[in-house]
């Protein structure tokens, strides 16, 4: 003998049962009339409302909630919840392009840099970023003087973002033109150290050659200052 899904007899033209059933939101109340040769359901969401819904579409899984506005609600926030990291990045973006009290609004938002329209919502920005490869990276524009949009942004590392921005340091180095932090990373020394010497006026040979303990006298390496007081008072 042949069953429906439910496990009973199959006859033609029988409807199954469906009163008392819950499909996600939606509580079967009682049968509706028929439409489009469909059987229809009167359902109770659990905000309240009351809707029709055809059978097919409930035990299908196409239909599980009213149309209310407070389950889109619902919706957004759990996207909030569930990528936190994302949704921080993306209020930052928009606080630096369009909130004239935010720090960064002068390097950002006051130079023209803007949040494409799409991006003005959180699911589309997710749509078309996708969730990060680590919750430490960051959001970082292709060009730097270019807007927030799809084609022009990227998830990366904050190390690997040091490596793009308008005040990113090159120096020539053995014939080669190439950022300071990579030359730094290259020959395996301290980022901080080097940067705080040529901060203090060291050349880029004295920056990199001297050995980490060398002293800092005045911006030059040890001696060099104590030679010209030298020459000053011979003279």
């Amino acid at each position: 003998m042949q069953t429906n899904k439910q496990g009973l007899p199959y006859r033609p033209g029988l409807v199954a049962r469906l009163e008392g059933q819950r499909f996600g939101l939606l509580t079967v109340i009682s049968r509706a009339q028929n439409a489009g040769g469909y059987a229809m359901w009167n359902c109770r969401c659990t905000c309240g409302a009351e809707i029709i819904v055809g059978g097919n579409r409930l035990r299908q899984g196409r239909k599980n909630r009213c149309a209310s506005k407070v389950h889109k609600a619902q919706r957004t926030m759990s996207l909030t919840v569930e990528y936190k990291s994302e949704y921080q990045s993306w209020r930052n973006i928009l606080d630096r392009c369009t909130n004239p009290d935010s720090e960064k609004y002068a390097i950002y938002g006051a130079r023209g840099i803007t949040v494409c329209e799409r991006w003005n919502e959180f699911k589309n920005f997710m749509l078309d970023m996708g969730r990060k490869p680590d919750p430490r990276f960051t959001i970082e524009r292709e060009d730097v003087n270019g807007n927030y949009e799809p084609k022009n942004c990227r998830w990366i590392s904050r190390k690997d973002q040091g490596r793009n921005k308008r005040n990113s340091v090159f120096v020539t180095y053995q014939g080669r033109k190439l950022l300071l932090i990579d030359l730094v990373e290259e020959l395996g020394l301290s980022r901080q150290l080097v940067y705080e010497r040529l901060k203090l006026g060291w050349t880029l040979a004295q920056a990199i050659a001297l050995p980490n303990g060398s002293s800092i006298n005045r911006g030059r390496p040890r001696g060099s200052y104590k030679k010209k007081n030298k020459a000053c008072t011979t003279n």
